[in-house]
């Protein structure tokens, strides 16, 4: 409302109407000054749209890079270590050579084994000549069939024992197989164990292998915490100054004692991504759209923010309490219409109802 004060005139016009007495006192007391009789003021205020003033709360959690496949490798035969292949920090691609044992002692039992089979497969090859020549005498009556049946019973038998001593001889070359190690997967050497001339027992470990590339993030949340993670806008990591989009994978339905946290794990949405072991924090955006604290304000016992309604060509400042809202923390943003112009400069020194003749409006980043 424009400022007016009428006296100055109408004492203008006393003074012509008047004589010199009176008019030296009003002149005294134009020279003094006189209150306003009629006294406003016009706020300037600075609103934007609400979907220009919200924002989604981040919250983190510490997390570590696990690799999925970090296997201890050992060596699955008992022997003497001629030679290791790999050292800590190669990579290693599956079926490259790690380890080699010394395999003169398997060498020598598939050996035995092999002429145990041999020697079976000619008892098989007898039984079955014998076989044939007493069925050619059994059609003429110069043997029995007591003895033919003798003689199909010796080549059963025969070729049993052929059999067996072929399970001998394939146990014998994998026992041989058995003593050179080999990588099951692409991968890195973190740790070698085995040393030239060692003696390893069948199952001593012998070096550990990761999968450097097939790796997720692993985090521990509360139960408040997992809530809002599955529900969030954004998740993503941070280590080493750098920043990777996760998305989530799979959440544990136990709570670990004492902490009463659940294990969570997630996936990397690009092909860049740390190495294993490295530790850093788990950020998500809440899906909960918020208002700042520097927004609200108090009016009687509720905190809120003031609204512009339209009336004419004027303004109308509203205020809008916020439930649950809290002194110091952002506010959950009202269900209003997006476009909703919310007042962020000024909205101190506003009542609800106040009439305004002058109001910026602006589109702003989101705070």
């Amino acid at each position: 409302m424009i400022i007016v004060n009428l006296l100055p005139a109408l004492l203008i016009k006393n003074c012509q109407r008047h004589n010199q007495a009176v008019g030296a006192l009003l002149a005294l007391l134009l020279a003094f000054g006189v209150p306003n009789l009629v006294q406003g003021e016009t706020a300037t205020v600075d609103a934007a749209p609400l979907e220009t003033m919200v924002s989604f709360p981040t919250r983190e959690s510490f997390a570590e890079v696990v690799a999925l496949n970090e296997s201890r490798l050992a060596a699955e035969a008992a022997g003497v270590v001629r030679q290791w292949h790999a050292d800590v920090g190669a990579s290693v691609k599956a079926g490259d050579l790690l380890l080699s044992l010394d395999e003169r002692d398997a060498e020598l039992a598939l050996s035995q084994a092999q002429a145990a089979k041999g020697a079976m497969k000619a008892r098989v090859d007898l039984a079955e000549s014998h076989l044939q020549r007493a069925r050619d005498l059994s059609a003429t009556g110069f043997v029995s069939k007591e003895a033919l049946s003798l003689r199909q019973t010796e080549l059963t038998v025969a070729r049993a024992d052929l059999a067996s001593a072929q399970a001998q001889a394939d146990l014998a070359a994998r026992q041989l197989e058995k003593m050179q190690l080999l990588a099951p997967f692409d991968g890195v050497i973190i740790e070698r164990h085995a040393q030239i001339g060692e003696s390893l027992a069948a199952g001593a470990l012998a070096f550990v292998l990761i999968d450097p590339l097939a790796v997720e993030v692993q985090g521990q949340l509360s139960a408040d915490q997992m809530t809002s993670l599955q529900n969030a806008r954004q998740i993503e990591a941070f280590t080493a100054g750098k920043t990777y989009p996760l998305t989530l994978l799979r959440v544990s339905p136990v709570a670990m004692l004492p902490s009463r946290t659940q294990s969570v794990r997630l996936g990397f949405k690009d092909p860049q991504r740390p190495v294993a072991g490295v530790t850093g924090q788990l950020r998500w955006q809440v899906n909960e759209p918020s208002l700042s604290t520097a927004l609200l304000v108090r009016r009687d016992d509720a905190l809120g923010v003031f609204v512009l309604q339209a009336q004419g060509d004027r303004w109308v400042a509203r205020f809008v309490a916020l439930k649950n809202a809290q002194e110091g923390r952002p506010a959950p943003a009202p269900e209003l219409d997006p476009k909703t112009l919310v007042v962020f400069n000024g909205q101190q020194r506003l009542q609800d109802g106040q009439m305004l003749d002058r109001v910026n409006i602006s589109t702003r980043p989101n705070q």
